[in-house]
């Protein structure tokens, strides 16, 4: 082990570590995963891992923990570097007081002038030996004594003793950074909760090392970072604003990111920085249930996996963690691996009213249909209803008669099945006669027949309710996991009155948006899909999972559940928690073989998953290339996402998206690479022509008698300097690569991605985060505005974004309110505008995303839902 390797394991075996007042436990579990992460940290110059776990946020807490101490360990600069970059009166910190720093005497003591209350200054001259105590200032107060200045704890003893380093030689400005991508609900917990205990010794990781959570537009540090010093811990909530960190610091050592779903539908981002140098481990963390179906393990070089599976948790001490001290996340890990371990399994086979090969010779007939000639489209939309319908009546709970009646109340957003299926009918007419008539009438009987056994009752149904009025008895937990999201809706509305009450405490789910945070009695399981984002054979919240399926279902299982085996079978051979000391494999295996019944089933929904995708794609793909290049403006289209409604979404790169997240009850802007399959997208529904309802609030706020002149000029501010630079680029020929060189030569290291993020429209991005770019900018324009105060476009900036954020919340809170009359939704400025916002925002979700190239369409069509 490496001298780095050996201080963080001394530092761990002497530390408690602390949540909420409350002990992690350090059992078997925790001390091997704390060797994998110790290794990712120091075994080479570059390491990179992924780390596969079952659950909770502790193996989250301990990585940032030392991946903290890392980044204090590997700076090897001296403790009076940070001197070199100060200048004559600049403000520092010394003694809890800020004060004027005047340089070094002949004697090289540092020199710093304070105030007192009574405006008496006073000059202290610090000796070089002591310059740790002397710390840059880079907040926002000016007055030279202690006021608003929050007394320090003393952590260089802390420091000392974890590391094992002399007082005089602990720094006070740390070069060295860690980034961590999570949501901000994570990063709360850790640096507002979080702490170490040291010989009798407790301090706050936030007082420990300096930490932020940054966003596009805005950065919030953490307490504890009294001088506002650049944050050695970094929290970001996407890839892409990561990678930009990590392109313009080289100090930056580590990267976290705490759930696969950050690139599971593309590893773009984290590819472009995953051989830099100067990033000497990637650790990525994920839950073995979510992540084991991702390719990043097969698509990123070098990659180890780490994966605690049955095989490697059978060989830890099981049981219950009772003490009162332990918090209730070490309490909840040695829940769910045991749950893990012992998983219990169930297939609920539902007598009728599909056999075992129900729909089968449909779906084969639909594949071959999918391959005959078609310049008209038609059987492309043959292919497609009769797929979405067979889907709907195998994994449906609920009559579809309640599911039409609620889709014409306006209950829901879904296509109608009845419609659908006179579509298809009319679709037929235009064959007859053709030698595709047969399959066509097959196809479209079978449907019939179906639509009519289940268009007041359903099995699935039955079965359900049944089990919902026992778990009442039993006063068990329970949650389903169904294919979509309105199906709850209308399994709550078909069900009796007098079980409605119950049926709301369940949670439902879709397979991409699990909570496995929860525990359960039961998992129910209705019908199979897609295992890759969730496989709930590998779920650990609960101690059983129920599959419940027909009988034409159960070869999909079957398939599945051999894959799932194969897969882990395969990672287990590349596992290197199995090596041994020489690091070979101890693990040895076989592949399962599918059945030729369940491996022609799998081809053919395989098949027809891929083509009924590829179908909506190319189809508007050709029409709207075309369309294109006659309309003046175009956009070019890097995702596309599939709606539940049937409507698709056309993104353009640095699209920023509003996502309403249910758990937080909150509206959050996120990039087009960050989004995923079950995201909820907040829209305005005032005309077809708005897509982005936060600027469309803005504009009614600047329209409104109630709003000020300086809110006014700062919002001209934000948006002058933008248009000034768009100009500049234009007029001079200038690219983003030699904007981005100009700026470095002036002082500001600003990757080209990001200068086009900036100015992008579509990106929301009010501007930069730090005034010196404000500063350079204004060299680079030479506008005479800007350069006589670059401090108010700053400032500017940051009221813009402060409201913004604001109408964020207020949406939240009004969104909340439609499904909770009880809500109280108030704010000065917002609640007095002349809008409902219940009726101006619209909120879709996404079924399917996928990446597309070489695509191009009319602006208009980008950004929003249309129907194509």
């Amino acid at each position: 082990m490496s001298e780095i390797g050996s201080i963080l394991r001394s530092a761990y075996d002497k530390t408690s570590f602390i949540l909420d007042e409350k002990y992690l436990k350090k059992n078997e579990f925790i001390s091997h995963y704390i060797e994998v992460i110790i290794g990712l940290l120091s075994n080479s110059n570059r390491e990179r891992g992924v780390v596969l776990h079952q659950g909770t946020r502790v193996p989250l807490y301990f990585a940032i923990v030392l991946a903290g101490f890392k980044a204090y360990l590997s700076d090897d600069s001296d403790n009076t570097a940070f001197l070199d970059d100060l200048n004559i009166g600049d403000l520092v910190l010394y003694e809890n007081k800020r004060g004027i720093y005047q340089g070094r005497d002949p004697n090289g003591n540092i020199i710093i002038v304070n105030k007192d209350r009574g405006g008496i200054s006073t000059t202290n001259y610090v000796p070089i030996t002591l310059a740790n105590k002397v710390q840059p200032y880079y907040g926002d107060g000016k007055v030279l004594d202690g006021r608003g200045i929050k007394r320090q704890r003393n952590v260089s003893g802390i420091i000392s003793e974890l590391f094992g380093i002399k007082k005089q030689e602990i720094k006070s400005v740390i070069n060295k950074g860690v980034v961590i991508v999570c949501d901000r609900f994570e990063a709360d917990e850790i640096f507002g909760k979080m702490g170490i205990l040291i010989n009798g010794k407790q301090v706050k990781m936030c007082e420990l090392f300096p930490a932020a959570y940054i966003t596009t537009n805005e950065v919030y540090h953490y307490p504890g970072n009294v001088a506002k010093a650049d944050p050695v811990i970094r929290f970001v909530n996407k890839i892409s604003l990561a990678r930009e960190l990590v392109l313009e610091d080289k100090g930056i050592c580590t990267l976290i990111v705490s759930d696969l779903r950050y690139f599971f539908n593309s590893t773009s981002e984290l590819a472009s920085i995953y051989e830099r140098s100067s990033l000497k481990s990637i650790i990525l963390l994920g839950e073995i249930c979510k992540g084991v179906g991702s390719q990043v393990i097969n698509e990123l070089d070098n990659l180890k996996p780490f994966i605690w599976t049955r095989d490697v948790l059978a060989n830890y001490e099981n049981g219950y963690i009772q003490e009162e001290y332990i918090h209730d996340e070490s309490k909840q890990l040695q829940r769910i691996i045991n749950n893990h371990i012992n998983l219990e399994q169930e297939v609920i086979q539902i007598e009728g009213p599909f056999s075992a090969e129900e729909f089968l010779q449909s779906k084969k007939n639909l594949l071959q249909l999918s391959k005959q000639p078609d310049e008209s489209g038609l059987l492309v939309n043959i292919v497609k209803r009769a797929y979405w319908l067979i889907n709907l009546l195998e994994r449906s709970f609920f009559p579809i008669s309640v599911m039409e009646q609620m889709i014409s109340e306006g209950q829901i957003n879904a296509p109608s099945p009845n419609s659908e299926f006179v579509g298809l009918e009319l679709s037929q007419k235009q064959y007859l006669g053709t030698n595709i008539a047969p399959q066509l009438k097959i196809i479209i009987e079978e449907i019939s027949r179906k639509m009519s056994e289940m268009n007041y009752k359903n099995p699935k149904f039955d079965y359900l309710l049944e089990k919902i009025i026992n778990s009442k008895f039993d006063q068990k937990k329970i949650s389903i996991i169904c294919a979509k999201a309105y199906y709850q809706r209308i399994f709550i509305e078909a069900a009796p009155w007098h079980l409605r009450d119950i049926i709301q405490k369940i949670d439902f789910f879709t397979p991409n948006k699990y909570d496995s945070s929860k525990l359960y009695h039961n998992v129910y399981v209705v019908g199979v899909w897609d295992w890759s984002r969730l496989n709930p054979l590998l779920i650990s919240n609960t101690r059983s999972v129920s599959f419940i399926l027909y009988a034409n279902e159960l070869n999909r299982y079957h398939q599945a559940d051999k894959h799932t085996k194969n897969r882990l079978a395969e990672l287990n051979s590349k596992n290197s928690v199995l090596r041994d000391n020489s690091g070979s494999s101890v693990y040895n295996y076989e592949i399962l073989a599918n059945s030729d019944s369940e491996f022609e089933e799998k081809y053919i929904e395989d098949q027809l998953q891929t083509l009924t995708e590829a179908f909506s794609l190319s189809i508007f793909s050709e029409e709207y290339a075309t369309s294109s290049s006659t309309v003046g403006q175009s956009s070019e289209i890097v995702k596309i996402a599939f709606l539940e409604t049937g409507e698709k979404i056309l993104f353009t790169r640095f699209y920023t998206a509003y996502i309403y997240n249910i758990d937080r009850q909150l509206v959050q802007e996120t990039d087009v690479n960050s989004l995923n399959e079950g995201d909820l997208l907040v829209f305005t529904s005032y005309d077809s022509g708005t897509r982005d309802i936060v600027e469309k609030i803005m504009d009614i706020i600047l329209e409104s008698d109630s709003c000020s002149e300086k809110f006014r000029e700062a919002y001209r501010k934000s948006k002058q300097w933008k248009i000034l630079l768009r100009e500049y680029i234009n007029k001079r020929h200038v690219s983003y690569k030699q904007l981005s060189d100009i700026m470095e030569k002036l002082g500001a290291t600003k990757h080209e991605v990001t200068l086009r993020a900036w100015l992008d429209e579509e990106s929301h991005i009010i501007g930069p985060r730090d005034i010196d770019s404000y500063r350079i900018i204004a060299k680079i324009l030479q506008d005479p505005e800007m350069l006589s105060s670059p401090e108010t476009f700053f400032q500017s900036s940051r009221e813009v974004r402060s409201m913004r954020v604001r109408v964020l919340k207020y949406l939240g809170k009004n969104i909340i309110k439609t499904h909770n009359k009880k809500e109280d939704v108030y704010d000065e400025i917002l609640s007095l505008l002349p809008i409902d916002l219940t009726k101006m925002s619209r909120i879709v979700q996404i079924e399917k995303i996928i990446d597309t190239e070489n695509l191009l369409v009319p602006s208009h069509l980008a950004n929003r839902p249309v129907q194509i």
